[in-house]
């Protein structure tokens, strides 16, 4: 079986070499050959497969495909060959030329490894990786460190992949998960306990280590087994009455803590003072700077958090599990269309959709790249958002941004049409069918203008299951200036 170089051209692989070896007499019968002879056979089947693995290697680290989103909303699809302090260099997907995007140009990222890379537009995974760990920590700041707790004599830690061990403080914490799946809500008067039985309590925490100190609220009745939980002796015998005072928990019997809201202190701006946001392969959310990829050493940066780079002052090269999948070097100008919920849904005059409360749809945003979780809409309808007040900022640019899909499976004959309005605009139309399955959408207005978004998605007229289609990485982009 043969692979595809960079190329294009194929090489054997290593499985290749070794078949051709094993249906070589001539190492059948290298036992009888001179010493010399043999000895320079072997040299050379050992240098052949240390060029194979070197060709290897290299394919691997260059078959890298990325999406770039710049300011003007339009992503770039490529394979990447280089990104240093001032640009990115990408072989565009579409006409295989070589493209440089400035730094200053770029919003946000997403890569993965491909196998294959063709002249076709490549596609590029949305959804974030399931962290290595069943332990996830998460920030006030909203970065998410997969790893365990361990508490010690001097104090707690969080063990993380390749961070390693990084000192614990409550005051940072907005989420714990020690075990299972599940996270509790947080709360904005009170922390919350989930239990390894199911049970959740609020209070607060006072502290945690070897055990949980834990003080409950005043409140209704606690189930039997949740009394158990909260008990000072840690027995079994059940009990109904109201935990009164401070618990000591055993850490055994939690399953994840949530603390009460804060608002995270911001230092210097919106903005951190360097670099950006960084999902990384092995579920991990971290912000970092001075983000480099080559094509012999990969990916490298650094952590930013004063906590983090603490525990790790060193770049990220030397660990595959903190290649990034994905960042974003603005957060403060991207907003999800995801994170603004469910729109306002009419029907169009002269349409019938049964059920039209249920017609739209959205993804996860916490298993989505950048937050931009997928979007579906069943037409016919009209869905309309009002845009947040701090997105419209004088003398500033809103751009919204998305990849216009028809959802599948759809019938052969299936055509929508989709016409999107923003704020003072003219609404555009796009027409999606068998042909043309995918559109990228960039509309831009001025930020002051932009309050209102509106996407109308006619009756295709061949039943609901044609009327279909889902909005990818949807999102708005605020730049400083207006333009048209």
């Amino acid at each position: 079986m043969e692979r595809l170089a960079v190329d294009g051209t194929t090489e054997p692989t290593m499985d290749d070499l070794m078949q051709r070896v094993r249906s070589d007499n001539s190492m059948r019968s290298m036992a009888f050959m001179p010493a010399a002879t043999a000895c320079a056979r072997v040299m050379l089947f050992a240098v052949l497969l240390g060029l194979t693995h070197a060709a290897a290697a290299s394919s691997t680290q260059s078959e890298t495909i990325v999406r770039v989103l710049s300011h003007d909303g339009r992503w770039t699809t490529g394979q990447l060959q280089a990104v240093d302090a001032e640009r990115w260099v990408l072989k565009d997907a579409l006409d295989g030329v070589e493209r440089n995007i400035p730094n200053r140009e770029i919003i946000a990222f997403i890569a993965q490894k491909s196998a294959l890379f063709s002249g076709r537009e490549a596609e590029v995974g949305l959804t974030a990786p399931a962290p290595l760990s069943l332990g996830i920590l998460e920030t006030i700041d909203g970065q998410r460190l997969p790893g365990d707790f361990r508490a010690a004599t001097e104090g707690n830690y969080w063990d993380h992949r390749w961070i390693g061990a990084i000192p614990l403080s409550l005051e940072r914490v907005s989420l714990m998960r020690l075990s299972g799946s599940r996270t509790p809500s947080r709360r904005d008067d009170a922390d919350t306990v989930l239990f390894t039985n199911g049970d959740t309590a609020a209070g607060f925490i006072e502290s945690l280590g070897a055990e949980l100190v834990f003080e409950p609220l005043d409140s209704p009745e606690p189930t039997t087994d949740s009394a158990n939980e909260l008990s000072n002796e840690g027995t079994t015998k059940p009990t109904t009455e109201q935990p009164s005072g401070k618990r000591r928990i055993p850490l055994e019997r939690v399953a994840a803590i949530a603390l009460a809201k804060v608002a995270p202190a911001r230092v210097g701006g919106d903005e951190p003072a360097r670099g950006g946001r960084i999902w990384a392969v092995d579920g991990s959310v971290v912000d970092g700077a001075q983000l480099r990829f080559d094509l012999n050493e990969g990916w490298g940066f650094e952590l930013t958090d004063g906590l983090l780079s603490a525990a790790r002052p060193a770049r990220t090269t030397d660990n595959n599990a903190a290649n990034p999948v994905a960042g974003v070097f603005a957060a403060s100008r991207l907003l999800p269309l995801a994170s603004l919920g469910k729109p306002a849904l009419s029907i169009p005059s002269a349409s019938f959709h049964y059920a039209a409360e249920g017609a739209s749809h959205i993804g996860s945003s916490e298993r989505a790249l950048l937050g931009l979780a997928s979007v579906e809409f069943a037409g016919p309808l009209v869905a309309a958002y009002e845009l947040p007040a701090a997105t419209r900022r004088q003398g500033e640019t809103t751009v919204f941004s998305c990849e216009l899909v028809l959802a599948e499976p759809a019938p052969a004959d299936a055509r929508v049409e989709i016409e999107v309005l923003l704020g003072s605009t003219q609404r555009q139309r796009f027409v999606l069918d068998a042909t043309h399955r995918r559109l990228p959408v960039s509309i831009r207005d001025e930020a002051a203008s932009a309050q209102r978004l509106e996407i109308r998605i006619s009756d295709g007229g061949n039943g609901i299951a044609g009327d279909r289609i889902e909005l990818e990485r949807a999102c708005f982009i605020t730049v400083a200036g207006v333009s048209k």
